[in-house]
């Protein structure tokens, strides 16, 4: 289903951005192979994860990755706690944010993924769900309604020019 969503997005040099959930070592090899890019969160739990990226212990402030033969590049990072990224994109590269190392890959993803966690905050404050529906007649009408009305009104202000709300 997936590919016939994306058939359009490959071979564009596009850069898909996901969350734990979604990344995987398959997904990221098959973009990687027809132009695209994945760049996202990875659990540590996934097949094919490098073993000995997973498994290292890191002090705070430590990076650890390793790059395979095909472009994929899986590291992990430890600020409070580990983070664990899968990139295409991206390589072990840091840059300096005020007066500590922070990968280019965290920077490129949280700022892809702002605008997400912006429009989940403003859906969440006003629901269109009802006590009185079912359960999966809720999520049909948050899907629909919550979801539609925030990303209408991101793209209004949008292509106004304004910045923020």
């Amino acid at each position: 289903m997936m590919n016939r969503h994306m058939n359009n997005l490959f071979d564009s040099e596009r850069t898909l951005f996901t969350d734990n959930w979604y990344t995987i070592v398959g997904l990221a090899r098959k973009l990687a192979i027809r132009g695209g890019h994945l760049v996202g969160t990875l659990r540590s739990n996934r097949k094919c994860n490098p073993k000995n990226v997973i498994t290292t212990s890191l002090n705070r402030g430590q990076i650890f990755g390793m790059v395979s033969d095909d472009v994929i590049t899986v590291l992990k990072w430890k600020d409070k706690r580990n983070v664990l990224m899968l990139s295409t994109k991206h390589g072990i590269e840091t840059t300096n944010i005020g007066q500590r190392q922070k990968l280019v890959a965290i920077i490129d993803y949280n700022a892809a993924k702002s605008f997400i966690d912006v429009s989940d905050q403003r859906a969440s404050y006003s629901s269109a769900v009802r006590k009185a529906l079912k359960w999966y007649q809720k999520v049909a009408v948050e899907a629909l309604m919550g979801t539609t009305i925030v990303n209408s009104l991101f793209f209004i202000i949008k292509s106004m020019g304004k910045k923020h709300l």
